[in-house]
């Protein structure tokens, strides 16, 4: 099976797109880049092993290249807002033609870093050996016999229950589930992103006794590249924000409760993707709690949609007038 760059080209792809509202939160020092330029998709170029925080549990929350939309405005000002900042950010509104949105990769990434074993229970030693034994078998340190093909079989019912169980947790986002072709590109993917998911979690086990790494017990198998690993794992994450690109369009989910998706493209002041609003959020003040500031339009006019969901989330929707 072919497939596009993007995945989008698939037969029978649904690609039919409308217009929505979204929001997109940013640092109080963005302002005068965002007035003057619009919003500019991060750089792709990063370094994926900088999150503090990685671990074997926890995959880099380093973000992919592009320009982070959701339908919650707490949600959008919680990202835009810096600690000790009193709650103030810029809220930029768009309107956005959802046939352009890429999935958000947290609607993936702690799905795809299970894997369950059938009948096993699923630790760090298990995660190791099975990287090392896939390894193994692909370099033919494991003899040909029972013991080798007891492996393979191993490996191949833990690969079969992880993309069940992958495909199965996305299709249950959507209203109407999978389509047959996403099915298949997810299958296709998934089939390979195996190993990278396994190399993933390897990278963060350290050394067991005897059963340290490149000790006989893993096949003479080296521990693999931290950095590199997630670096592979989070090129899997963008593959599949584009095959499931539908799960980042609320009109196609089960639920569009805290719904977020990304864009590649600039978004500018016109166009089918627009910007119509930028608001400053001021500082919280307990006397009269969290006011606005409309930096655009010059009109004052926003969305009536903004304003039903400042209210719903926010409170009374608040717009200083100087």
């Amino acid at each position: 099976m072919i497939l596009s760059h993007d995945f989008t080209t698939l037969p029978g792809h649904i690609t039919a797109s409308v217009a929505a509202i979204m929001y997109h939160g940013s640092n109080i020092k963005n302002k005068d880049i965002i007035l003057s330029q619009g919003l500019i998709p991060n750089p792709k170029k990063r370094a994926w092993s900088e999150d503090k925080d990685v671990s074997f549990y926890q995959p880099s929350r380093e973000s992919l290249g592009g320009i982070y939309l959701t339908n919650n405005v707490i949600k959008a000002t919680s990202s835009g807002t810096v600690s000790g900042g009193g709650g103030q950010c810029i809220l930029v509104v768009v309107s956005i033609q959802t046939g352009n949105l890429l999935a958000d990769e947290d609607d993936f990434k702690f799905r795809l870093n299970q894997i369950s074993i059938p009948g096993l229970v699923a630790n760090e030693w298990m995660m190791q050996r099975l990287y090392a034994a896939s390894i193994a078998l692909k370099e033919n340190r494991i003899p040909q016999d029972s013991y080798s093909q007891g492996i393979r079989e191993e490996l191949e019912s833990t690969k079969q229950a992880f993309i069940t169980d992958f495909i199965g947790g996305v299709s249950r986002k959507l209203k109407d589930g999978l389509t047959p072709q996403e099915t298949l590109a997810a299958e296709d993917i998934l089939d390979q992103g195996f190993l990278t998911v396994l190399k993933r979690l390897a990278s963060h086990v350290k050394s067991w006794g005897s059963r340290s790494w490149g000790s006989e017990e893993l096949w003479g198998v080296e521990k693999p590249d931290p950095g590199e690993a997630e670096a592979e794992f989070k090129r899997l994450e963008d593959r599949l924000t584009r095959v499931f690109k539908r799960v980042g369009r609320s009109e196609h989910r089960e639920s569009d409760f805290n719904n977020s998706a990304r864009i590649e493209t600039p978004i500018g002041y016109s166009g089918k993707n627009r910007i119509v609003a930028v608001i400053e959020v001021l500082p919280y003040q307990r006397e009269i709690g969290t006011q606005v500031k409309i930096l655009y339009p010059p009109s004052g006019e926003v969305p009536e949609k903004l304003i039903r969901d400042w209210e719903k989330a926010q409170g009374p929707w608040r717009p200083v007038t100087n």
